[in-house]
């Protein structure tokens, strides 16, 4: 019985793609219930073009804001290292100044 159903669902489903316009294939029409994981990277796209194109537009708009996010980030974090190096400095001039001072003294 559920072995008919399949057979039922993946012939529906077959009937569907040949009425389809010919265009590009793409993965996720290709897939018929895949049971692997395909891990945390994969996107599923929409088998419907029109939708697919929305998804797409949506994902490069959160990669380019993710990338701005990135260098706002690295500009910050090489400004607060510089600042911490500048003090560092002028401690490191500190003590030089007050172990040259103690040994003019002695």
């Amino acid at each position: 019985m559920k072995r008919e159903l399949m057979r039922q669902k993946w012939e529906k489903e077959e009937e569907e793609a040949m009425n389809k316009p010919v265009g590009p294939v793409h993965y996720q029409d290709m897939r018929f219930e895949e049971i692997r994981n395909l891990g945390v990277g994969y996107y599923q796209f929409s088998t419907s073009e029109e939708e697919r194109q929305e998804q797409m537009k949506t994902l490069d708009k959160l990669r380019e804001q993710t990338m701005e996010q990135r260098v706002r980030t690295q500009k910050l974090k090489d400004k607060r290292k510089a600042a911490l190096d500048a003090r560092l400095a002028k401690v490191r001039e500190r003590k030089l100044k007050k172990t040259q001072s103690i040994g003019r003294t002695r």
